[in-house]
């Protein structure tokens, strides 16, 4: 039986299920041609992404335009920053080639950070470097190494992902890369009874239940209560299972749970100054809308990394592409706002 004409073109034939024409079949040509950001869950546009991937790779080729005005000079000045050291020296050095454009100077904007112990700066001198040319794995390497610093896990983990699948396993920085993976296993193992890849789905989870306090409290409150299960001594999640009490008017629960946070950690100042609040409310009636009532837990784990930073969409589209191609989850593209 001949196959169904393209929906789209009318002439080729049909062979690609298209969610952006509602289900119908179109052919491979217009698939191409229709491509865009509404097209990250597609397998064909994924099936193209990871294509694009493998041929930087072998080749390295790509399909982005960066600013490489600088390069030689300011990789000059790394080379001689990791001889002598001379992070003053080096960064004097760095100015003239100043250029918030140039992905390479970000890039040794973030080095300089890194090794002046400011980790913060040096993700985002980092993070610049990849919007400005997704495809620079010495960023996503040293962006790896900065979120490792501040407890970003999952966020590491991640960037160590892009790294090891744009580079070969004989490359340089993608044994640095499965160095950081390995580390991350180790420490996990050492100070948690999980493996790393159940204790980065928990932070996730934890991010995700904080995420439903203020408008679900009672889903919030089955997930940390989900949480304790198997981690009954997590101070965060007794504080914030406290506050969802809290919010859901169960005072003698709310009470309780942060009453046990602060005797595993007495200095948990956010979860005292919550009880002090609570301890007011009437059994019953929900404390909603208190100006002194703080969701505690995120100093603990850190906001999941978020491309908010400043570029156009078509750079943040690349790096979810980049992302998606990968494996890893980021869920949807955030909507752009004018101007």
């Amino acid at each position: 039986m001949a196959k169904s004409p393209c929906n789209s073109c009318g002439n080729n034939k049909g062979k690609r299920i298209c969610l952006l024409c509602e289900g119908k079949i179109i052919c491979p040509e217009c698939c191409v041609a229709r491509r865009n950001a509404d097209c990250l869950h597609c397998e064909h546009y994924l099936a193209a992404k990871r294509m694009e991937i493998d041929r930087f790779r072998s080749t390295g080729k790509h399909s982005f335009t960066a600013n490489m005005a600088f390069d030689d000079p300011i990789n000059e000045i790394l080379q001689r920053l990791e001889k002598t050291m001379d992070l003053q020296g080096a960064a004097k050095e760095l100015e003239k080639y100043a250029d918030p454009s140039s992905p390479h100077y970000c890039f040794a904007k973030g080095v300089l950070c890194l090794m002046r112990d400011e980790a913060d700066e040096a993700i985002l001198s980092f993070q610049e470097s990849v919007n400005l040319f997704p495809y620079f794995v010495p960023a996503w390497v040293n962006l790896a190494s900065a979120l490792m610093k501040t407890a970003h896990l999952p966020e590491a983990y991640d960037a160590c992902q892009v790294a090891l699948n744009l580079s070969t396993p004989n490359n340089y920085y993608h044994k640095l890369a499965q160095a950081t993976l390995d580390e991350m296993k180790e420490f996990i193992k050492q100070h948690t009874p999980f493996s790393l890849q159940e204790y980065l789905k928990r932070i996730r989870d934890f991010e995700k239940y904080y995420g439903l306090m203020a408008k679900a409290p009672q889903k919030a409150a089955e997930g940390f209560l989900d949480l304790l299960e198997k981690e009954p001594q997590h101070v965060q999640c007794h504080g914030n299972l406290g506050t969802c009490y809290a919010l859901l008017g169960r005072k003698a629960d709310a009470v309780r749970e942060l009453n046990r946070a602060l005797e595993l950690d007495p200095a948990y100042n956010v979860a005292r100054a919550n009880l002090a609040n609570i301890v007011q409310m009437e059994e019953g009636i929900p404390l909603t809308n208190h100006p002194g009532l703080e969701y505690v837990g995120m100093e603990f784990y850190r906001a999941k990394f978020k491309l908010s930073q400043p570029g156009t969409p078509s750079k943040k589209q690349a790096i979810r592409d980049l992302f998606a191609a990968c494996g890893i989850p980021i869920g949807e593209a955030e909507p752009e706002t004018a101007n």
